[in-house]
């Protein structure tokens, strides 16, 4: 694993258990509860204050004159039935107010479970997705806890979900090997929950405690405020990348060997699109013929040029230009000077061969 980054130093920062992050129904069910509770309490007052206010305005009708000409038992009973029939009126409203509710409290129940489907549905979408991913991935909440794992990484790492969700991602059995480990994810997650996208190789543990190394992601989630909602965790196994490159360094090795060995120079030299030439490649076979040193043809063509007279040069700068517009063969002498100023004579050939974005070599 490569040396730890500067920016993945072991952080300080103390992370509370957050619950899931997932879309709470609740405020819908309480706003219903709160707004019916509401609803009978201003009933039960609308009555009473219609029932009293009944008794007020015939007993100021009784006392501006209605004794005069109404016995007092009449009134008394006018009074009454006037009180229950108000009582019955506020009651009748009551019962209304309360189908009404009813029927809001049911079309409240309708978009509940509506939305409960639409979770249920989004949570099944979501797994199925995540287990499609050929990568390891996982759901992270912004402090770092592990709300999902892909099949490809709970396979790799020879565990079940019950063994790693719930937990901080450091804590898990691929990134728990070690105390360098966890501070390298725990700082990641520090940096992606603040919105900076986290990429970097890492080593991380696999079923047999076999070590993987793999491109690590972090990416963060976010709502339409703009608020981190979420963390994306994905990794990309690198074994076959690094088996490959093994492979390639092995035979670059192994043809320079060869070619050191050779009492010659092989060198191979790429002409770009806007007519330089660039050596990528030369034997040791230039120090000991010429004196010259392979990396000064590396880092400046101009080197070998240096080497030849003025005449040889423009023709020797034609002939192999001219070789790489034709793709053929080039095969030409030089007089080349050593270290020393001495001449030395060299059979040149050449074989073209076009390469990606145009170039020759």
């Amino acid at each position: 694993m490569r040396n730890l980054p500067p920016q993945f130093e072991e952080q300080s920062s103390e992370f509370a258990d957050p619950a899931p992050n997932i879309v709470d129904a609740r405020a819908l069910t309480d706003e219903s509860r709160d707004w019916s509770v509401g609803s009978a309490v201003t009933v039960i007052v609308t009555t009473g204050l219609v029932v009293v206010a009944t008794f007020f305005v015939l007993g100021a009708i009784h006392i501006n004159g209605a004794q005069a000409t109404t016995p007092r038992d009449d009134f008394t009973s006018i009074v009454w039935r006037s009180g229950v029939a108000g009582l019955v009126g506020c009651l009748a409203v009551a019962v209304l107010q309360l189908i009404s509710q009813r029927r809001r409290d049911a079309g409240a129940a309708i978009r509940l479970r509506a939305l409960a489907e639409q979770n249920a549905a989004l949570a099944v979408e979501t797994r199925r997705v995540l287990d499609a991913l050929v990568s390891f991935a996982g759901l992270l909440t912004p402090e770092g806890v592990l709300l999902e794992a892909n099949q490809s990484a709970l396979r790799a790492g020879g565990i079940h979900p019950a063994d790693v969700i719930g937990k901080p991602l450091w804590e898990t059995y691929w990134c728990s090997f070690s105390e360098d480990a966890k501070a390298i994810v725990r700082a990641a997650v520090a940096r992606a929950s603040k919105g900076e996208s986290q990429r970097f190789d890492m080593l991380v543990r696999m079923a047999n405690d076999r070590m993987m190394l793999i491109d690590f992601v972090l990416q963060p989630l976010y709502d339409e405020s703009g608020a981190i909602t979420k963390l994306v965790a994905s990794g990309l196994d690198l074994t076959e990348r690094q088996t490959t490159q093994s492979a390639l360094r092995d035979k670059d090795q192994m043809l320079a060997r060869i070619t050191d060995s050779l009492p010659g120079i092989v060198c191979t030299l790429r002409l770009d699109t806007d007519g330089r030439f660039v050596a990528e490649y030369v034997s040791s076979g230039s120090l000991r013929l010429i004196g010259l040193d392979p990396s000064l043809w590396l880092s400046d063509m101009s080197q070998f040029y240096r080497r030849l007279s003025g005449d040889q040069r423009a023709e020797f700068d034609r002939l192999i230009k001219k070789s790489a517009g034709e793709l053929s063969v080039l095969l030409t002498d030089l007089k080349v000077l050593d270290s020393q100023g001495a001449g030395r004579w060299l059979r040149v050939r050449g074989a073209p061969t076009g390469a990606a974005g145009g170039s020759i070599i």
